[in-house]
């Protein structure tokens, strides 16, 4: 119910600012689990199970422009997009049009600039799949904790080189990161 409320609009309204909102909801998050402020946001958001909002409203833009993009032409909606796409979007992009702005830097960040760059695709169950998929993971990408004491991590914390970050347990002489330990 809350979300309902909360994401209202939300497909037209995102260019504004969404750190508002997961502001919002971690420290909500960190009052329900009795966490400190200080408390990295993944840990709650991984407790809970949940992902942050500007995740979600990210979804709903995107399946929004999916809805625009595939209209019939007749649509008001789909006349202004294309207008905007081919007329002015070269000319203005710095400066006008944040939404189609935040929708074309949304698909590049996730690696689906040639969707933008195509505006049409296939199936749009697929493409909702795929965006809820890429955003996921690159969410989870990020939760890089560095909870570990492999040399990479510790040289930075003692400000070591990081050509000098070297594994010595073994004759190699590579770095000592996760790939050196994984091999």
């Amino acid at each position: 119910m809350v979300t309902q409320i909360l994401f209202y609009g939300s497909e037209v309204w995102v260019c504004e600012s969404v750190t508002v909102l997961d502001k919002f909801q971690i420290q909500f998050c960190k009052q329900i689990l009795k966490l400190k402020q200080c408390t990295p946001s993944c840990m709650a958001y991984g407790e809970l199970g949940i992902m942050p909002v500007s995740l979600l409203v990210k979804m709903r833009v995107l399946n929004y422009w999916c809805k625009v993009i595939n209209f019939k032409n007749s649509k008001i909606n789909n006349i202004f997009v294309h207008n905007c796409f081919f007329s002015l979007w070269k000319l203005w992009y710095k400066t006008a049009f944040n939404w189609l702005k935040f929708v074309h830097d949304t698909l590049n960040n996730i690696g689906l600039t040639y969707i933008w760059n195509q505006q049409c695709f296939d199936s749009t169950t697929i493409f909702k799949t795929l965006i809820k998929r890429k955003l996921q993971d690159q969410y989870l990408q990020s939760w890089n904790l560095c909870n570990h004491k492999l040399p990479i991590e510790e040289g930075w914390f003692f400000g070591i080189d990081r050509a000098d970050r070297i594994y010595n347990l073994c004759n190699i002489n590579i770095l000592g990161d996760e790939f050196h330990y994984l091999l």
